[in-house]
């Protein structure tokens, strides 16, 4: 199973499809304060271990979003990773601008939808395949949300709001998992079905 089969993050542009682009998930954890590149890249590693942003994302977005002024240089580092930057009022107001509208801009982008919207019958084995790794990867997910939520359970929560805050954000994100498990492995079936009653494609 390909565990990099998933939503695909998009990349920062002027659209307002409403996604985290990579650049507004390094906007966000620079709006918590002010941190190197460094720091930045190894946070986005923690903080969205399945959103396989590129290594290189905090490096090239954090110079970008300067010079749209939404951060700036505080404090220059023997090398440029260790740049600290801060986020500006415009990057603060940009941020919880595109934060807080979300609502009436979403779209959900299905790479599974456009994968039904090009498949030809004589190809439909590979298709099935490629749901059934979305499907396993959305399973996976799944079981791993509920690990962190099970670490966080047994833990004091009741001094910690922030504590609190992530594993609401944890069964959020849960949610989606299983939700998406379940969407694919009921096409991966129908296209099974499919399958079976076409002679002459492949398996």
């Amino acid at each position: 199973m390909n565990a990099r089969l998933w939503f695909r993050i998009a990349p920062m542009s002027a659209d307002r499809s409403g996604e985290l682009t990579p650049q507004m998930a390094v906007l966000g954890l620079i709006a918590r304060g002010p941190n190197s590149i460094a720091t930045i890249a190894a946070r986005l590693n923690r903080e969205f271990p399945h959103a396989n942003f590129a290594r290189n994302t905090a490096h090239n977005a954090l110079p970008r979003l300067a010079t749209h002024g939404y951060t700036r240089v505080v404090r220059e580092g023997e090398q440029s990773t260790d740049n600290v930057y801060e986020i500006t009022p415009k990057g603060l107001r940009h941020f919880e601008e595109r934060l807080y509208d979300e609502a009436d801009r979403y779209v959900q982008r299905d790479p599974v939808g456009g994968l039904l919207a090009f498949t030809a019958l004589e190809h439909l084995g590979r298709t099935i395949e490629t749901v059934r790794a979305y499907e396993e990867a959305a399973a996976d997910r799944y079981a791993a949300t509920h690990g962190l939520i099970h670490g966080l359970t047994i833990r004091d929560l009741a001094g910690s709001p922030s504590l609190e805050l992530e594993r609401i954000r944890l069964e959020y994100l849960a949610a989606l998992w299983g939700q998406q498990a379940k969407r694919m492995t009921g096409v991966r079936e129908k296209l099974e079905h499919l399958q079976a009653r076409l002679p002459n494609v492949d398996s």
